[in-house]
């Protein structure tokens, strides 16, 4: 796996070079907005893009042919409207088939930064930056016995 940091090198440029100007077959985006058109030229012909989120805003100005002509499928999901079955069934399969994968440690999370719970408001400055990868983490205090 390679991780591509879009604030110092163009990410559809790098994608690019690494599959050899194929392009690659899934794309999960939070981002949305300008992202859009970047994703559309980073996708192989046949590929999917899913859409969970819109972390910069939700319009975006896109040329549909590259959608013809490689035969693209954009769609998106959030589960913030799907009710308490649905969200039950995603955390039991989580729970069955990707908790013991971390449990023995094939696949971790990557921690940028931990603070202390009582900096909290440098964790949040630090989150609004945004130049970090991988989750920021408050430690709580641990008491004296």
């Amino acid at each position: 796996m390679t991780a591509i940091n879009y604030h110092t090198n163009n990410f559809v440029t790098a994608v690019k070079k690494l599959t050899q100007g194929r392009g690659v077959d899934v794309i999960l985006d939070i981002i949305g907005g300008d992202y859009l058109p970047k994703n559309i030229k980073c996708m192989a012909p046949d590929a999917r893009l899913i859409q969970l989120a819109v972390q910069q805003h939700p319009k975006s100005e896109i040329n549909l042919i590259p959608f013809l002509l490689k035969r693209l499928t954009l769609t998106g999901s959030t589960l913030r409207a799907r009710n308490d079955t649905f969200k039950t069934a995603i955390a039991q399969a989580l729970r069955q088939q990707v908790w013991p994968l971390i449990a023995a440690k094939k696949i971790k999370p990557i921690i940028s930064h931990q603070f202390s719970l009582n900096d909290a408001p440098a964790t949040h400055n630090y989150m609004e930056r945004n130049d970090h990868v991988g989750k920021i983490l408050l430690i709580p205090e641990k008491k004296e016995r």
